[in-house]
């Protein structure tokens, strides 16, 4: 009934919350080095002014550095823990745990032609490919 818990379950089953969460990893990662860039003052005239900014620019992104790092070991600490949960994930995917596909299959698949215009055309869009990957 709820479309929120349905599209939680069908990404869950098809294995798509992990991919995004790599995907805004790598997006934060990106943005971090566009945003802690210094600017060295190459191209033009060297001056005491330029030189402490630079000086006070190189400071505030060790800092922040050492920061982002701590935070990183402090999640990388709690990955550790759970290495036997990832590589149960990696062999036993959620999708092939499933103790009667062909029966979910065919009620998703129930659910989604009775539902014409009352979900989201995002819902139907997960509907249709968990259908597709439980049968194919």
């Amino acid at each position: 009934r709820n479309q929120t818990v349905m599209c939680r379950s069908l990404r869950f089953f098809l294995n798509i919350e992990e991919k995004m969460a790599r995907d805004k990893q790598q997006l934060e990662d990106e943005e971090w080095d566009d945003a802690n860039q210094v600017n060295f003052h190459q191209h033009s005239k060297k001056t005491k002014a330029k030189t402490r900014v630079t000086r006070k620019q190189i400071k505030n992104r060790m800092r922040a550095q050492k920061k982002r790092e701590d935070a990183d070991q402090w999640d990388s600490n709690n990955i550790d823990e759970d290495a036997g949960v990832e590589a149960s994930k990696k062999l036993y995917p959620a999708i092939e745990m499933l103790r009667d596909p062909q029966g979910l299959a065919e009620a998703v698949f129930k659910k989604l032609r009775s539902t014409s215009s009352s979900s989201k055309y995002e819902t139907k869009l997960l509907m249709m490919n968990f259908v597709t990957r439980l049968v194919g």
